[in-house]
């Protein structure tokens, strides 16, 4: 039986859920209605994880706005992400 049947597999290592970003990092995107964190995957190709859910929509809150992003990736199954 091959790995890829399992799904995602995690040996010796724990996701901190509470690990944060500043909301004003420059990885932070707005599309639209949309905000996006980018990141580079595994295949080295741009691509973001929307944290559009939870991100303050008054801008003078986004200076001490932590982005809580591997929450974010858990909660929208964005596997490329973690």
């Amino acid at each position: 039986m091959s790995i890829e049947n399992h799904g995602l597999i995690i040996i010796g290592e724990n996701f901190n859920t509470s690990r944060k970003i500043k909301g004003t990092s420059p990885r932070v995107v707005r599309e639209g209605d949309k905000v996006n964190l980018t990141y580079t995957n595994l295949a080295g190709e741009k691509a973001a994880l929307d944290i559009t859910d939870g991100f303050p929509e008054d801008p003078a809150e986004l200076k001490r706005h932590m982005i809580p992003h591997i929450t974010h990736a858990l909660k929208n199954n964005d596997m490329d992400y973690m």
